[in-house]
C-alpha cells in the first residue's frame, strides 16, 4: 500500500482519521500505533515482527545504559541495528561479489536464497540508531513507555521513506501535542500538493525517462540522452519531494510537525549548497552521527577530506547495495572537497545563473550512475550524452510518439519551472508579497488543493499503481 493508491487515499487514511478523532485524546496514540503497524504489515508482513522486536530491544537497552552508563549496551544496540540493516540490504550484494570471484577462478558459487528488502528499513534503522546514541549522550531521555517508542519508529507517515527523524524531536509531540484549528487544513493541502507532485509530474515525466533509458545505446541519440537524464532528474525530485510533502501533511493532520526535507535543491549554487537543500534529514543525520564523530571540521585538511569521502560513500551505499551507488556517493564527496579547496571562493565572484547551471549539470552527470544498474550501462549512457555526431531528434526503429507524450512534456516543463524559479533573483520575495495581499487565501488554497486531488485521482484511474522511487531504499 503506497500513499498514492486508492486504497490508502480513500480507505486507510480516512478510516485512520475517523478513528483518531472519535477516540479520546488519551487513546489516540494507540490508534495511530495500531494503524501504523497495520500499514507496515500490509507493506512487509513477514518483517513487522522484526520491527517490533528490535524496537523493544532498543527500548530495553536505552533504560540499561541510562542507568549504568556502560558503553557495552550502546555498542551492542548500534551494532545490532547496523547488522540487521546489513543482513537485509547488503547480504545479497556481498554473496554476489563472492560468487563472481569464485566463478572467475572456476570454483562453484555459493548457494544462496536471495533476501527480500523490507520496506523502509534504511530509514527506520537510522532513526533507531539516533535514539540510542541520543539517550547515551543525554541529549534525549528514555521513552516514557515502549508504546511511545514503537509509535516513533513505526508512525506510518515517515515509516517507509522518511523524513529521517530524531526521537527528541517527536518525544514531546508523542506525549502531549496541542493541535491548532488550522493544522488539519494545512496538513490536507500539503498532502494534496505532494500527491500532485508525485502523480501529475513525477509519474508523467518518469514515463519519458523510463522509455529513453530502455533504448539500446546503439539506437539512442544525444538529444534523447539529454532529455532522458533531465526527465529523470525531475522525476526523482518530484517523486521524493512529493512523498515528503504527503508525509509532512499527514503528520500535520494528526498534530505532528515534521522537519522539511527539501528546499529547491536544483536552485543550488554549489554541490555544498545542493546537500543543504536535498534530502535534508539524511544530510543532518550523516553530519551528526557520522561526520562529527569522525572529527568533523576539527581535524587537519587531509583528515577532513577523508571524512567527507567516508560520509558520502556511506550515503551512496545507504541508497543501495551497488557499486554504482558507491561511486555516486564518492563523486559527491569529491565535489564537496573541490568546493572547500577553491570553488566556493571562485563561484562567489561568478554570476548566479552560471553557478546554478553548472551545479545542475554536475548533479545530472551523477544521476546517470544513480539510475544505471551497472557501470556498463552508465558508461554507454555517458557516451551517448557526448556523442555529438548523433544530433538528430529521431530514432532508428521508434517513432517519437512512442517515447515522448504531450502530458509528459507539459509535466517536464512545469517541473523545470518550479525547480528553477526559486533561483531567480527576487522571485521568492515577490511571491511572498503577492501572497500577503491575495484575497480569500484559505478559500483559494482549498479550491486549488481539491482540484489537484481530483486531477491526481483521475490520473490514478488511468495509470494505476505507481510506487515511490525511494521505497526501494
Amino acid at each position: 500500500m503506497v500513499f498514492s493508491s486508492f486504497t490508502f487515499i480513500y480507505l486507510f487514511l480516512p478510516l485512520c482519521l475517523l478513528c483518531y478523532w472519535i477516540f479520546p485524546k488519551a487513546k489516540r496514540n494507540l490508534v495511530l500505533l495500531a494503524f501504523s503497524l497495520l500499514f507496515y504489515f500490509w507493506a512487509s508482513p513477514e518483517v513487522v515482527f522484526i520491527l517490533i522486536a528490535s524496537s523493544f530491544l532498543d527500548y530495553w537497552l536505552s533504560g540499561r545504559f541510562e542507568q549504568t552508563g556502560r558503553k557495552a549496551f550502546i555498542t551492542f544496540g548500534v551494532v545490532f541495528n547496523v547488522l540487521l540493516l546489513c543482513y537485509f540490504k547488503y547480504a545479497n550484494f556481498f554473496v554476489d561479489q563472492i560468487n563472481f570471484s569464485l566463478e572467475s577462478v572456476g570454483v562453484s558459487p555459493i548457494g544462496w536464497l536471495h533476501i527480500a528488502l523490507p520496506a523502509g528499513i534504511s530509514f527506520f534503522t537510522f532513526e533507531k540508531i539516533s535514539y540510542l546514541i541520543d539517550v547515551y549522550r543525554k541529549t534525549a531521555r528514555v521513552a516514557k513507555s515502549f508504546p511511545n517508542y514503537l509509535l516513533f519508529t513505526s508512525l506510518f507517515p515517515h515509516l517507509i521513506a522518511g523524513p529521517i527523524l530524531k526521537y527528541h524531536d517527536l518525544a514531546e509531540q508523542i506525549e502531549s501535542r496541542i493541535q491548532k484549528s488550522g493544522d488539519f487544513f494545512a496538513g490536507w493541502t500539503r498532502f494534496c500538493l505532494g500527491l500532485a507532485k508525485k502523480v501529475l509530474i513525477a509519474d508523467e515525466v518518469g514515463k519519458i525517462a523510463d522509455n529513453i533509458f530502455a533504448i539500446s545505446s546503439s539506437e539512442l541519440t544525444t538529444p534523447f540522452a539529454w532529455l532522458g537524464i533531465i526527465a529523470y532528474s525531475i522525476q526523482i525530485y518530484f517523486d521524493f519531494a512529493g512523498y515528503s510533502d504527503m508525509a509532512i501533511g499527514m503528520a500535520r493532520m494528526f498534530g505532528f510537525k515534521f522537519i522539511e526535507n527539501f528546499n529547491s535543491p536544483y536552485s543550488a549554487q554549489s554541490m555544498t549548497d545542493f546537500w543543504k537543500r536535498w534530502h535534508i534529514s539524511l544530510t543532518n543525520w550523516m553530519r551528526e552521527y557520522l561526520y562529527i564523530p569522525l572529527g568533523g571540521n576539527r581535524v587537519n585538511s587531509s583528515r577532513l577530506y577523508l571524512n567527507l569521502v567516508i560520509v558520502f560513500c556511506a550515503s551512496g551505499l545507504w541508497h543501495g547495495a551497488s557499486w554504482t551507488f558507491l561511486c555516486w556517493g564518492l563523486l559527491h564527496g569529491i565535489f564537496l572537497i573541490i568546493d572547500r579547496l577553491a570553488w566556493l571562493k571562485i563561484s562567489a565572484k561568478l554570476p548566479k545563473i552560471f553557478n546554478v547551471s553548472l551545479t545542475y549539470i554536475i548533479v545530472l552527470m551523477t544521476w546517470v550512475l544513480f539510475r544505471s544498474e551497472n557501470f556498463t550501462m552508465a558508461g554507454a549512457y555517458y557516451q551517448n550524452l557526448f556523442d555529438f555526431s548523433e544530433l538528430n531528434f529521431y530514432l532508428a526503429n521508434k517513432s517519437n510518439s512512442e517515447i515522448i507524450h504531450s502530458r509528459g512534456i507539459w509535466a517536464l516543463a512545469i517541473g523545470l519551472c518550479f525547480s528553477f524559479l526559486p533561483a531567480a533573483n527576487g522571485f521568492l520575495n515577490f511571491a511572498k508579497k503577492f501572497w500577503s495581499i491575495f484575497p480569500m487565501k484559505n478559500l483559494m488554497v482549498g479550491i486549488a488543493s481539491l482540484t489537484l486531488l481530483i486531477l491526481a485521482t483521475l490520473s490514478l484511474v488511468e495509470s494505476g499503481y505507481s510506487p515511490f522511487l525511494y521505497y526501494q531504499f
